[in-house]
């Protein structure tokens, strides 16, 4: 079975309209984080840049802003 949450930020952006699909798709993506065992996936999950929000929705650049905040969080991370 596929999965159905966000594995990428990149996907968190592709699947967001709004403040609401936003919140919910970031949510789902967290969950996905807590599942990882390895820097590589956290890795593989930043890969490819997220669209911009910012011009998509009213609050897309607050989206943005959370988007970078945890891929910056991420490279941060040293790896195990």
């Amino acid at each position: 079975m596929p999965k159905i949450r966000p594995q990428t930020l990149a996907q968190v952006a592709d699947r967001s309209n709004n403040g609401k699909t936003f919140g919910l798709c970031f949510t789902n993506w967290l969950h996905e984080v807590r599942e990882w065992e390895n820097k590589e996936q956290a890795i593989n999950a930043i890969r490819e840049e997220p669209r911009l929000l910012a011009p998509v929705f009213m609050g897309g650049k607050i989206a943005d802003a959370w988007l970078a905040a945890y891929a910056e969080y991420i490279e941060s991370v040293p790896r195990k």
